[in-house]
């Protein structure tokens, strides 16, 4: 199999305005010889899709607006179309994390994870179905916002507006973060107050808040450091939940793929010290582990968060990068970038590819961080590519 190569949205927008075919410009002749002789594949990811969906003007009721925008916005999903050559497309983010605490359930203790099958035929379904998306952007230019993405919609602004509540003010917001991953607050409990507010109102004080942003202090940049790990650690572990109940939206699909008799027979070896099943799951009959949906989602839900914040490293890393653009940003007085959320979920597809190709400083900087990371523990080698000029010199050495 030749390399796979990772494009962030900077480098892909580059390459779909430039005014000519993508395959014309500079990078582009360099990157479709490379394609052409197969010596390298580019996945796009469902990140991208949907980043490349919400290129376009909206009114208050989330209806396009039609603007010059929507133009980039066929040109940048024509390019991806071509670069993945209409037929590669990675998993969600979701279907990321969860095989990662799948891997590790499974080899802490064999035999948990009944079967793969169930997990690998959603998987496939999600990746058919951004692609299609894609497809759909490309070929109609008045595509409008599916339901499933108008609510992602809200899940970025809501955190751009967290963000631009730390660029205003830091010290309140850090004090806030700080406390809420101790108490291991989850995200209906950090959200649902924003969860009542109307996408206007929440754009008009993110507006409010980026006008006022101030540098952070000698003392707040040490406390983020210091803190820096257990933010991560918590709310890596708090998300893997909601990745879980997005892949499998069934209980049947959770019966079918983990076995809670053997959880519960092998806990101690999960927790890898002696330690008791809890009262709920050691109380439980068999019979009841086989049909009771409470049951088994109380059960998962506390192993995610035990092994998110011990063993799995990838929701972890994740949000490192969630910190440090806030610390970066912060500490020049700038505004945390618009698109954060999506910067942390292109940061998970450092896992799945061989080289990763950015043309934004500051993002290069964490993506740098984390494959470190990643390689540190042996989980997996990537090759960060910055700038044109060194993915150019990339292509051209395969």
């Amino acid at each position: 199999m030749p390399p796979q190569l990772y494009l962030d949205q900077c480098v892909v927008s580059n390459l779909a305005n430039q005014g000519i075919p993508w395959n014309t410009t500079r990078v582009g002749r360099v990157l479709g010889a490379a394609l052409a002789r197969g010596v390298v594949e580019v996945w796009p990811s469902p990140t991208q899709v949907l980043e490349t969906m919400l290129c376009a003007d909206f009114d208050e009721d989330q209806n396009l607006v039609q603007t010059p925008k929507l133009d980039l916005r066929v040109a940048i999903a024509s390019t991806l179309i071509h670069l993945a050559e209409g037929r590669r497309m990675a998993p969600a983010y979701p279907f990321v994390v969860v095989e990662h605490f799948m891997k590790a359930l499974d080899s802490l203790a064999p035999g948990c994870v009944r079967t793969w099958k169930v997990f690998r035929l959603l998987e496939k379904e999600n990746q058919r179905t951004y692609l299609g998306l894609l497809s759909l952007l490309a070929a109609y230019r008045n595509l409008q916002q599916p339901d499933a993405v108008t609510d992602v919609l809200r899940t970025k602004v809501t955190s751009r507006l967290l963000h631009s509540r730390f660029a205003r003010s830091p010290r309140d917001y850090l004090d806030d973060v700080i406390t809420a991953a101790k108490e291991f607050r989850v995200r209906a409990d950090i959200r649902e107050d924003y969860d009542r507010r109307s996408l206007s109102d929440l754009l008009r004080e993110i507006e409010e808040n980026e006008a006022a942003v101030v540098r952070l202090d000698g003392g707040l940049i040490q406390r983020l450091q210091r803190d820096r790990e257990m933010i991560a650690r918590s709310y890596g572990a708090v998300e893997l939940g909601e990745c879980m109940s997005s892949v499998f939206q069934e209980p049947l699909f959770l019966f079918l793929t983990f076995d809670l008799v053997q959880i519960k027979a092998q806990w101690r070896r999960i927790m890898e010290r002696d330690v008791q099943p809890p009262a709920f799951l050691a109380d439980s009959e068999d019979e009841r582990c086989f049909h009771d949906d409470d049951l088994l989602v109380e059960t998962l839900e506390m192993l995610f968060r035990i092994l998110a914040r011990e063993r799995l490293l990838i929701p972890h890393v994740v949000h490192k990068v969630i910190v440090g653009e806030l610390e970066l940003a912060a500490r020049q007085g700038e505004i945390p970038s618009r698109g954060l959320g999506f910067d942390s979920e292109h940061a998970a597809m450092l896992t799945r590819v061989n080289a990763f190709a950015t043309v934004d400083g500051r993002f290069a900087t964490l993506a740098t961080r984390a494959a470190a990371d990643f390689a540190e523990v042996g989980q997996h080698n990537v090759r960060v590519l910055v700038g044109a000029d060194n993915l150019i010199e990339y292509l051209e050495s395969l």
